[in-house]
């Protein structure tokens, strides 16, 4: 198993096998992601299955949980639920999954996991690749963004980057899918129109009243 720094969030990405160690974090001991006063995010790739009882007790300053679908099973002890109340752990996860039960569950916050809507393009072409993608911050407006990603000097390349816009709160209420296609980039519409993630997403947001849940 491999933990590394987030590219996501200021915290930690563990990834590659599918259960997950308390040995597998010796080599952040004494990191100030978990000795520092700032809480971090602990993501949980898609393939985890398990995490190994205690784990999170050794991650006092968790203050944000990504659990990817493939997660059965959290390996939590009672000091990991006092620490994740005690800290108003965040739970970010996809609809109808372990992830939004254990939120439930234990009266904790629920926020849909970002992901990916649209993507089109060659990393190897000098347009390269664009990627759209839909994301949620608690507090704030969801926004999309888009993303090209290119070789950078070659000729023809727009160097790539970033550009953010954002979504009204309760856009899943009157934003159809041809609707946020139609207000991202050209070459990713036919991608976002056959993107079954985003149809399921609209429809079960209407149905739960929301994305983001305080269950506490």
């Amino acid at each position: 198993m491999n933990i590394s720094s987030s590219h996501k969030r200021t915290g930690l990405h563990a990834y590659g096998d599918k259960f997950l160690c308390i040995k597998d974090l010796d080599w952040w001991k004494g990191h100030e992601y978990l000795t520092g006063p700032r809480q971090i995010a602990f993501e949980l790739d898609d393939g985890i299955e398990e995490v190994e009882n205690g784990f999170f007790d050794l991650i006092p300053t968790i203050g944000e949980l990504e659990i990817a679908s493939s997660v059965k099973n959290l390996g939590l002890t009672e000091n990991t639920l006092k620490l994740f109340r005690d800290n108003s752990v965040l739970i970010r996860g996809k609809f109808d999954t372990y992830a939004e039960r254990f939120a439930r569950e234990n009266n904790l916050s629920f926020i849909h996991s970002d992901f990916v809507i649209g993507r089109a393009g060659d990393y190897s072409e000098p347009w390269g690749t664009d990627v759209i993608t839909l994301r949620f911050q608690p507090g704030s407006k969801p926004e999309i963004r888009q993303s090209n990603f290119c070789q950078g000097s070659s000729a023809g390349s727009n160097g790539g980057g970033d550009i953010d816009f954002y979504l009204p709160k309760d856009f899943y209420r009157y934003k159809t899918q041809e609707d946020i296609a139609g207000m991202c980039w050209g070459t990713c519409y036919e991608s976002i129109m056959k993107c079954d993630e985003l149809r399921v997403f609209l429809e079960k947001a209407i149905k739960k009243h929301g994305y983001y849940f305080k269950h506490r």
